[in-house]
């Protein structure tokens, strides 16, 4: 996932116990359905779709089943959503904005599990490591499916960087 996708990226220094946090995240039972992921709103009311206009904008019943997150997310005053994910594999989370009128946005994306890439590459990427580290050039491959070179050389080139860097 190419997380400079989601605009410009800040990192935090802030720590979660990212254990403490999935082991209350699996208790709930909250979770709606949302293309091909699952997701629970720890701000508002947990039982109206989420609109982003107006509403109560304070930590709801969900939320203090989540301590450790709601922790997090209290760090952010007058914040309008918080939303928890779950993303099983091939699912993905789409880049775009939220807006709010008249105010100012941002996103925090916090990964608390999965975060090698075997567990989270897109199915693309994985397919052109896999065809090109058994032998099929980089050439052979573009000519073959019509993907532009410079585009299978980059995929390839950073799986097996990360690949090396792990070893």
């Amino acid at each position: 996932m190419s997380l400079d996708r989601y605009e410009d990226i800040f990192p935090l220094s802030y720590k979660i116990d990212s254990t403490k946090a999935i082991e209350e995240l699996e208790k709930l039972t909250e979770w709606k359905d949302e293309k091909s992921r699952k997701y629970v709103d720890l701000i508002g009311d947990p039982n109206q779709t989420y609109t982003g206009k107006g509403g109560d904008i304070s930590l709801n019943s969900v939320s203090e089943k989540l301590p450790t997150l709601s922790k997090f997310i209290s760090e952010f005053p007058s914040v309008h959503k918080a939303r928890v994910h779950r993303l099983n594999a091939g699912s993905f989370f789409e880049p775009h904005r939220d807006h709010f009128p008249g105010q100012r946005r941002f996103r925090v994306l916090v990964a608390l599990n999965n975060t090698e890439l075997d567990a989270y590459a897109f199915i693309y990427d994985r397919k052109i490591f896999e065809i090109i580290g058994s032998g099929m050039s980089v050439a052979e491959l573009s000519r073959n499916t019509d993907i532009r070179y410079h585009s299978l050389y980059n995929t390839y080139t950073n799986a097996k960087k990360h690949i090396k860097n792990k070893l």
